[in-house]
């Protein structure tokens, strides 16, 4: 009769040592459901990074173009301007030459509002390329954590 009630006891702790088991391969297969889920997120987060950013570089290359259309019209008007100045008469000099002060400060703005479009252009470009790297990495560990939820 001991033998029996000493097997009937390691019965017992394999069946609580294999719940306990199937307890943990549980907790295992939800965690790696909840880091999937998160990772998810984190994807569709980088992929909404990435659309604000191509809608950044849309809108530096909307502004650069803007800027140099302006900056050529600038410099038209004081070539204009000077070829007005070396042409005009004696009396008309004074007249011109504020036409020519005035098309080279409107070229001087026009180029330095060329640069910074430019500069707004180059950090979007480069906003861009890190929001790229990081939804592809967010996609890496999206597909990893996917093939660890089916081998669970």
């Amino acid at each position: 009769m001991a033998d029996a009630e000493a097997e009937v006891k390691a019965a017992e702790g394999k069946v609580k040592a294999a719940d306990a088991k199937e307890k943990l391969a549980d907790a295992k297969v939800e965690l790696a459901e909840a880091k999937e889920k998160l990772a998810e997120a984190k994807v569709n987060l980088a992929e909404a990074k990435v659309n604000l950013a191509e809608a950044k570089v849309k809108l530096a290359v909307a502004t650069l173009e803007g800027a140099e259309t302006a900056e050529s019209k600038a410099k038209d008007q004081l070539k204009a301007a000077r070829l007005a100045l070396l042409n005009c008469s004696t009396g008309q000099e004074s007249e011109w030459e504020m036409h020519v002060d005035d098309a080279d400060t409107t070229f001087q703005t026009a180029q330095s509002r060329k640069t910074r479009a430019l500069d707004a252009y180059n950090a979007a470009d480069k906003d861009l390329n890190a929001a790229q790297k990081l939804y592809a990495g967010a996609v890496d560990v999206l597909t990893s954590l996917q093939g660890m939820t089916l081998c669970n």
